[in-house]
């Protein structure tokens, strides 16, 4: 009996509460509005923007120097100072055509090879009683030989000149892989010195191997 009569008192209590909260209920909805406007506004919290470093450095070890203010201020980017002024780039003699033994045909400007006179592209030598075309075998073997590879020249003074600076035709000292055209030349039997003393070895060495204009009459 107990338990059913405080049953009745809640359901009777709830009951009230509820018809109390209807909207037509003005005391109701005062309440709550008064609550509402009672309760305080919130307090807006300022962002921490740079928290404050703890030193950690130990005793015995050098102490970081203090700062003076909290306040960190961003320095302007440094300008970087201009490039230097690089000298233009060379222009190699690529690609060169032989002409002949002594000659080199790379874009406009005609190479003579510096230091030897190369047997001309129609020049005839004799051997064993016979004529044989020794310019056309000389331009043949410079042909093999450079295989339209990139030389380096120098003038005869020794400075460096490339294809932009050569001029239509100029005397140049050339070489291919480190390999001196001339010497090259003289040491195949395909030319000889022009100056007193120089390649002197080289010629020397192309007569005892009777090699080019110095040997046999070629068989190919």
């Amino acid at each position: 009996m107990r338990i059913l009569a405080l049953a009745i008192l809640l359901t009777a209590g709830l009951l009230a509460l509820t018809i109390s909260l209807l909207p037509g209920d003005k005391t109701a909805q005062t309440a709550v509005s008064d609550a509402v406007s009672a309760a305080p506004e919130p307090t807006s919290v300022p962002e921490q923007v740079r928290q404050d470093v703890r030193n950690v450095t130990a005793p015995q070890m050098t102490q970081p120097p203090v700062l003076e203010s909290t306040t960190i201020g961003r320095l302007p980017a440094a300008v970087p100072p201009p490039l230097p002024v690089r000298p233009p780039k060379p222009q190699p003699f690529a690609r060169p055509e032989v002409v002949s033994a002594g000659f080199l045909q790379s874009g406009e400007t005609l190479i003579e090879l510096e230091g030897v006179t190369a047997l001309a592209k129609d020049a005839v030598c004799s051997s064993e009683g016979r004529n044989w075309p020794c310019g056309a075998f000389a331009r043949t073997a410079m042909q093999r030989f450079v295989r339209q590879r990139t030389v380096e020249c120098t003038d005869p003074q020794g400075k460096a000149v490339d294809q932009g600076t050569a001029g239509k035709r100029a005397r140049l000292k050339c070489s291919l892989s480190g390999r001196d055209l001339s010497a090259w030349l003289v040491e195949q039997g395909w030319a000889i010195s022009a100056n007193s003393g120089a390649f002197t070895r080289e010629q020397e060495t192309a007569k005892a191997a009777e090699r080019g204009q110095w040997g046999k009459v070629p068989t190919n």
